[in-house]
């Protein structure tokens, strides 16, 4: 018995979409193309398809709820009772039994109209489908509640066409009892943690043609035949300094580095049509493109005469004061703001304090991320205090104890359960309700999932002596507690009633993926509601937010139907840069999540780039002990700056290096910047030096860029017992890895402590030739 599975939420999208449905039930009819989805995965924008052993499972990600639980729907495709076992009407069937499952799987009845019945063996029939012949038949459904580990589902399983009642009931219980296998092999389907060959792009070509439009922007006739490329070679270092002072009208001119394509997009009305996600590499254009976006809205209400209010979100204060100034320098001259044309640039937690009127004593930090770090020492000192209250059930816990013993590990797990606190916790509005949280049948988060109840006990009271510092003690609310508050008030029918004249134009939110789940539900809420759709850019990607936090698609947190732009190249990098960059990111699991960058033939694309300074990656041993790191970093970056290197970054991975790093660095004459916010503004055009951990490095970019303390067995920390946290500290080392690579433009350099061994993932870009090694020299 071969069953297709389908989520609820992509049964609602699927019903109604014709051409999509016809494609679907041309693939699910022919077996031979159905094998060949036992070994890759379809990626159509954000729609999978794939299968494992006798479940094929259709699913859009958008629409996940990010815990890892979702109802499932199953329809019988072999077999007498399947939805091959009446050729002729099959098309039909498929439709009506998309239509039980969606219907079902949300509590609602079935439309009278197709003559449902109840039978007592617990299988209700209803009519097979629409026409005369599908009429003559029914299609029988059975749906229960099905363990999928530690939690439960509702799942629902269709078979039929049949004329007999009584055998397709029979036949129906038959499948239904498969319910619970059919759930574990579509949930491993779904995991980000699977890992799946991606189909090349003509596999299921007419399936393809039929989901384009619904994921394209070139579906639009503004756009006609877009294709997002933002060129094929890295920018030269003559242009990176001829377009840093560059105004929005000198980018638009014939002679800019702008593709045609970009240019259509500019000139363009897409946000007026449907949400925009531009997703893209580091270097790739994404903040430039969405700057650029946000004054072309300016200048056609000044051009229009029309009042415009748009907001530019950030992450934190630091990114928002970079903007505000290359915003400046974009306008230049023009006036294409003012008046009742506003252009708001904010962090979301300022949006959040000014809408709630707070003053800046009732919170943490008016700075997200300064916000953030603090969580996370508080967290980590409540962790301690429930560690030794609950010494017996960290003895018995192969997690708790891995982290105990273990100093390296603990960042991860305080992250981890940060997370947990926002997500599991205060999203789903448990402060006080522990044994929900300890108890729940039903995952509420991916880490709440493989807990157990004894481990969710520890976790929840490091979250009430968490809160009990903060709330109580402190008397501030954290970042989550701003985030929902204002969520509640922009969920109200007050609210509504005002947003219409409140409510911002356009929303752009750069680096998108630094925002937690409880923040992205804010942003349906912040524009006006005059558009049938939420009037939103995003740009964002996925390989640069550092611990994988697995959140809810954006249509499930009300961004429906968003059309996605690929930027298909880096402007920063060489290529020898980029292919290992790329070879670090291939090894993530979370490759084919939709706002993750495609980066299959990227670097086979550009072109190389062989003229000084440029220089393919190397690792470097340094000649003497490991005292030594420091001085001989630099008597490097004095050798980079003798080639004309004049903006280098030294990126430390060890916490074990820092301090010696620093020390020796403040002793030079060098022009030292120590980076400890994400997207600090550096002075333009100015020689500088700059030091920082990995978290804090994005949004810069680099001549040069020098790689420390990436030895093997210091970084990633070693994990024994636990493969659940290994796989959280590989993925992490991948995406910090990734983060560093892509800021440097000409050279990349790793420099190893001598006698140590390169960490693993390097040692493999070695061996692939992706990264070459030199001794260092006295």
């Amino acid at each position: 018995m071969t069953c297709f599975g389908i989520t609820q939420p992509t049964a609602d999208w699927l019903l109604g979409k014709t051409g999509v449905l016809d494609a679907l039930h041309a693939v699910l009819l022919d077996a031979q193309t159905r094998s060949h989805l036992s070994a890759v995965e379809m990626v159509e924008g954000p729609i999978r398809f794939s299968s494992a052993g006798n479940v094929l499972v259709f699913w859009h990600a958008d629409y996940l709820s990010g815990t890892g639980d979702e109802d499932w729907g199953f329809i019988e495709l072999d077999g007498g009772f399947g939805l091959a076992g009446v050729p002729e009407i099959s098309r039909e069937v498929l439709e009506r039994e998309i239509y039980v499952v969606n219907q079902r799987l949300q509590g609602y009845l079935i439309d009278g109209a197709f003559i449902h019945r109840a039978h007592p063996n617990g299988v209700h029939t209803c009519l097979a489908g629409r026409g005369t012949e599908a009429r003559h038949y029914s299609v029988g459904y059975i749906e229960r509640d099905v363990a999928a580990g530690a939690s439960t589902v509702h799942a629902a399983v269709c078979s039929g066409p049949s004329r007999e009642l009584s055998e397709l009931t029979a036949a129906t219980i038959k499948t239904g009892a498969d319910l619970g296998d059919l759930v574990s092999k579509a949930s491993l389907l779904i995991e980000p943690t699977r890992k799946r060959q991606a189909a090349p792009s003509d596999f299921l070509p007419e399936l393809r043609r039929a989901l384009a439009p619904y994921f394209q922007a070139a579906a639009y006739d503004e756009y006609g035949a877009v294709n997002v490329d933002t060129g094929t070679h890295a920018i030269t270092d003559r242009d990176y300094f001829r377009t840093v002072g560059w105004t929005y009208r000198d980018w638009l001119n014939s002679n800019s580095c702008l593709s045609s394509a970009q240019r259509k997009i500019l000139e363009s009305n897409a946000v007026e049509k449907h949400p925009i996600r531009i997703v893209g590499p580091g270097g790739s254009g994404k903040t430039l493109l969405m700057q650029l976006l946000a004054i072309s809205r300016l200048k056609l209400a000044t051009e229009q005469g029309k009042p415009i209010r748009i907001l530019y979100l950030a992450h934190n204060s630091k990114m928002a004061e970079t903007i505000r100034h290359r915003f400046s320098v974009l306008q230049g001259t023009d006036d294409f703001s003012g008046g009742e044309r506003e252009l708001d640039v904010r962090t979301l937690a300022e949006y959040g304090r000014i809408e709630l009127d707070l003053d800046e004593n009732q919170v943490i930090d008016p700075d997200a991320h300064e916000a953030k770090e603090f969580q996370l020492d508080v967290i980590d000192g409540a962790l301690e205090e429930a560690f030794a209250a609950h010494q017996s059930i960290v003895e018995q816990s192969p997690l708790f104890r891995e982290v105990a013993s273990n100093e390296a590990l603990r960042p991860i797990m305080i992250r981890l359960i940060m997370s947990e606190i926002s997500t599991a916790i205060k999203g789903h509005g448990l402060t006080n309700d522990p044994k929900r949280y300890i108890e729940s049948e039903r995952r509420l988060s991916r880490l709440h999932g493989v807990l157990t109840p004894d481990e969710r006990r520890v976790i929840f009271d490091t979250f009430r002596r968490y809160h009990r510092f903060v709330f109580e003690e402190c008397r501030v609310l954290d970042s989550d507690d701003i985030a929902l508050s204002l969520l509640g008030k922009l969920r109200s029918p007050i609210w509504e009633l005002k947003r219409r004249e409140l409510g911002y134009d356009f929303l752009f939110v750069d680096e998108t993926q630094l925002f937690n789940e409880n923040e992205r539900r804010l942003f349906s809420f912040i524009t006006k509601s005059t558009l049938p759709h939420v009037p939103i850019v995003l740009a964002l990607d996925e390989a640069q937010d550092l611990y994988g936090q697995t959140s809810a698609g954006f249509a499930a947190l009300g961004i429906a139907n968003v059309a996605s732009e690929n930027l298909s190249s880096i402007h920063r990098s060489t290529r020898a840069i980029v292919k290992l960059a790329f070879f670090v990111i291939q090894r993530s699991t979370d490759l084919f999540g939709p706002d993750f960058p495609d980066f299959t033939g990227i670097a086979e694309q550009m072109e190389d780039d062989t003229q000084p300074p440029a220089s393919p990656p190397v690792v470097t041993f340094v000649p003497e002990d490991q005292d030594r790191l420091g001085r001989f970093v630099v008597k490097r970056i004095r050798s980079m700056r003798k080639q004309n290197l004049r903006r280098i970054a030294v990126i430390c991975y060890a916490e074990q290096h820092w301090s010696h790093l620093l020390d020796e660095l403040r002793k030079t004459d060098l022009p030292l910047r120590v980076l400890e916010n994400r997207g600090e503004r550096l002075p333009a055009g100015e020689p500088v030096v700059a030091l920082s951990r990995p978290p804090d490095i994005g949004g810069q970019e680099f001549d040069a860029v020098i790689l420390t303390g990436l030895e093997a067995g210091v970084v990633p920390p070693r994990v024994l017992d636990n493969d659940a946290l290994a796989v959280a500290v590989e993925q992490q080392l991948l995406r910090e890895l990734y983060l560093g690579i892509t800021r440097a433009r000409f050279q990349l350099e790793v420099v190893v402590s001598r006698g140590a061994a390169v960490t693993p993932v390097l040692a493999s870009a070695q061996t692939a030739g992706a990264l070459g090694a030199r001794a260092g020299e006295e």
